[in-house]
């Protein structure tokens, strides 16, 4: 599975020098291998887990075909685009910037982050929290009177 990701980006990286990868027809032969003879429940589970694999990484595959149909994946667009995304935030962003403003402004904050700063400084703590994060426990943002930021934090339940 890992050699067939490699070939797809190898040959959506440079079509010249890579052969098409003939994902489509991988992924078919996974989801139509059977197990004929006795029940062997470990056996079952193991190509249930592969073909589970093989669907989420056809997904994968689509996407950056999708992607480079639009030229995306080609000569580092997508840097650029994921730069531009992260140049301009995304909603979840704006929507704890702007709740953060109104929370200094309920202090009477003046001395404030810009939004870039802010976005700067919290994107990477919720990268590092999503990463984190256990079965059972949700991510929180607080705000702190002592240091007047909004904060990251993982909480129970």
């Amino acid at each position: 599975m890992e050699e067939m990701h490699l070939k797809v980006h190898k040959y959506l990286s440079d079509r010249s020098k890579n052969p098409h990868p003939r994902h489509e027809e991988f992924i078919q032969r996974i989801f139509n291998y059977q197990i004929k003879g006795a029940r062997n429940r470990s056996l079952e589970l193991m190509l249930e887990n592969v073909q589970y694999k093989a669907s989420s990484r056809a997904r994968i595959w689509k996407k950056w075909f999708e992607d480079d149909a639009k030229g995306l994946f080609r000569t580092g667009n997508v840097e650029r685009a994921r730069q531009k995304t992260e140049k301009t935030g995304s909603p979840l962003m704006d929507k704890i910037y702007e709740r953060t403003k109104e929370t200094w402004s309920k202090h009477g904050i003046t001395n404030t982050e810009s939004k870039e700063d802010f976005i700067k400084r919290i994107q990477p703590d919720l990268d590092e929290a999503r990463k984190n994060l256990k079965k059972g426990q949700k991510i929180v943002f607080t705000y702190d009177k002592d240091t007047d930021r909004a904060q990251i934090n993982i909480k129970d339940g």
